[in-house]
């Protein structure tokens, strides 16, 4: 499991909160939502937060782009 890496090596700091989605394929509304709420949730608190994906070339920018779009108007 990829949370057990990180926290290995940097002592029990990192949640993994997973929503999965499929390699060549839109993101499922919920799983969009679900992950922009998380993001957003984790700023307000003020903590640190990693949005990954395999490819990394456009699941991540479909759930940073609502996100930011709030974060901006606060």
């Amino acid at each position: 499991m990829f949370e057990e890496w990180p926290n290995g090596r940097y002592h029990q700091r990192f949640i993994v909160c997973e929503f999965p989605t499929v390699d060549g394929r839109s993101v499922p509304r919920d799983a969009l939502e679900g992950a922009g709420q998380r993001l957003l949730d984790l700023i307000a608190a003020g903590q640190t937060s990693m949005v990954l994906d395999s490819a990394g070339a456009e699941r991540t920018a479909r759930v940073y782009e609502p996100a930011s779009c709030r974060v901006a108007a606060h």
